[in-house]
């Protein structure tokens, strides 16, 4: 629609001047005027069409984002796991995630294994704690391409501290700790 404007403003153009008159400044105005005028139109369209493309995105990011959502969660049923939930956490949003989420309502565990836990994933609507050396093999082996790249990461364990040990005097002191802090 566009280029049929163009054509026709300067067939006008054409007739308007004599033969003899080459293109004058306002032509060339005119002709730049259109060609940004196909270029603005192009790029508004072309972002109206991918905003309408786009899904919307996952706005959980941390334990309480989960725990406020609709989704079911689980855990990997290692001792390890049992224990931090149930006697090691002293944090607020550990324990409400344990008793809101994994325990569920009416009390029934949510601890299972890597496999079932993944599978419950991959059907949507689940989240699950594993370790990621145990997952990702699984991911690979049974997920697509694209529920790969629907997969989002929470970080549930606060991460610690460590302290290196070294002898008294040691020359490796200075060295290590630079190391340790990079």
């Amino acid at each position: 629609m566009t280029i049929l404007k163009i054509v026709t403003t300067f067939e006008r153009k054409k007739y308007h001047y004599s033969v003899e008159t080459s293109w004058s400044l306002s032509a060339i105005v005119t002709l730049g005027a259109f060609c940004q005028q196909v270029i603005i139109y192009q790029f508004y369209s072309a972002s109206l069409v991918s905003h309408l493309l786009m899904k919307p995105v996952t706005n959980i990011r941390t334990l309480k984002d989960l725990i406020n959502s609709p989704l079911k969660a689980g855990c990997e049923d290692i001792l390890y796991d049992r224990d931090y939930f149930k006697v090691h956490s002293t944090d607020e949003i550990t324990k409400e995630l344990l008793y809101k989420k994994i325990l569920g309502k009416r009390n029934t565990s949510n601890f299972l294994s890597p496999e079932q836990g993944l599978k419950l994933v991959e059907q949507g609507g689940y989240a699950f704690h594993v370790e990621t050396a145990t997952a990702y093999p699984i991911i690979e082996a049974t997920f697509g391409e694209k529920a790969i790249c629907e997969l989002r990461e929470i970080q549930l364990f606060r991460t610690q501290p460590m302290h290196a040990n070294f002898q008294k005097h040691s020359p490796f002191r200075d060295m290590l700790d630079t190391w340790y802090v990079l």
